[in-house]
C-alpha cells in the first residue's frame, strides 16, 4: 500500500493519462495502479508538473520571450540581448 495514487494524471511524454504512486514523499510508480493508497485523488486528466522550486522568474531571461528570441539558447545570450535592445 502506497501513500498516495494519483489516478489519470497527464505527464509529459505520455500520450494518455496515468496513475502514479508516491510512497515516503517519492514517485515510486508510473502507469497503470493496481494497488491501494492511503489516500488517492482523481486528476481527471489534469497535468501533473513537478513543484515550483523557486518560482520567482524573468521571462526575458528564461527563454521564454518570443518577440526576442534566445538563438544561441543559453542565458547569457538571453541576458545580453536584453540589456543590449
Amino acid at each position: 500500500m502506497t501513500d498516495l495514487l494519483l489516478r489519470g494524471a497527464r505527464v509529459p511524454g505520455r500520450d494518455a493519462p496515468v496513475d502514479i504512486a508516491v510512497d515516503d514523499g517519492r514517485i515510486v510508480a508510473i502507469g497503470a495502479a493496481d494497488q491501494d493508497a492511503r489516500e488517492t485523488l482523481d486528476c481527471a486528466g489534469d497535468a501533473v508538473i513537478p513543484g515550483l522550486i523557486e518560482p520567482h522568474l524573468h521571462l526575458d531571461k528564461a527563454l521564454l520571450d518570443a518577440q526576442e528570441p534566445n538563438v544561441d539558447g543559453t542565458l547569457r545570450d538571453g541576458q545580453l540581448r536584453r540589456h543590449l535592445c
